[in-house]
């Protein structure tokens, strides 16, 4: 939110941030253990948040891998600010698609040959399917872990009615699904 925030401000905007989320680690479980120890089994590694990234990365480090153990195993993340997640851990990212949508993965992977593939899938616990239904149709072997959730955070009705009463709220921005569904709650 900070770095969209940062964007809007430098064209002149006044941002008031009113977060509706908060995104905590999944416990981490049997399976992001397993799919971890055994990281160079797979081909390809999909991120589709800097959040997941981040999570993913910290558990990785906390059972004592090192970005050695990546050797061969390809990365795609969903846009900039995911691959920069990544990149920052010394890692090179192979593929960002063009569309940074589930359904622009896929696209990206229509023509690479990846059937009898095994991917790895760390995201949110609640996501659509699109991304482990659409290359499994294209012959591939995914294998989703949670990594994190989200979850309200907090913040009152009464706190937004006054930011809206008072005129201060010209355009409302939302960056995810999971964000838009908890204001409507809220």
């Amino acid at each position: 939110a900070e770095e969209f925030a940062k964007l809007l401000r430098q064209q002149g905007a006044k941002v008031i941030l009113f977060p509706t989320i908060k995104v905590v680690p999944t416990v981490a479980g049997q399976k992001l253990d397993q799919a971890i120890g055994n990281v160079e089994a797979y081909q390809w590694l999909i991120f589709t948040s800097a959040n997941g990234a981040g999570l993913f990365f910290q558990r990785f480090s906390e059972l004592g891998r090192d970005i050695r153990d990546l050797k061969g195993v390809r990365i795609c993340t969903i846009g900039p600010a995911t691959a920069a997640v990544v990149e920052e851990r010394g890692i090179k990212v192979d593929l960002v698609p063009e569309s940074f949508v589930a359904e622009g993965v896929v696209e990206a992977f229509r023509n690479r040959g990846i059937s009898g593939q095994r991917i790895l899938l760390p995201r949110a616990e609640v996501a659509r399917d699109v991304i482990p239904e659409g290359l499994t149709q294209l012959g591939a072997q995914v294998e989703v872990v949670n990594v994190y959730r989200t979850v309200p955070s907090g913040v009152e009705s009464g706190e937004l009615k006054e930011l809206i009463s008072k005129g201060d709220v010209d355009v409302l921005t939302f960056t995810s699904p999971s964000i838009f569904k908890n204001f409507i709650k809220i």
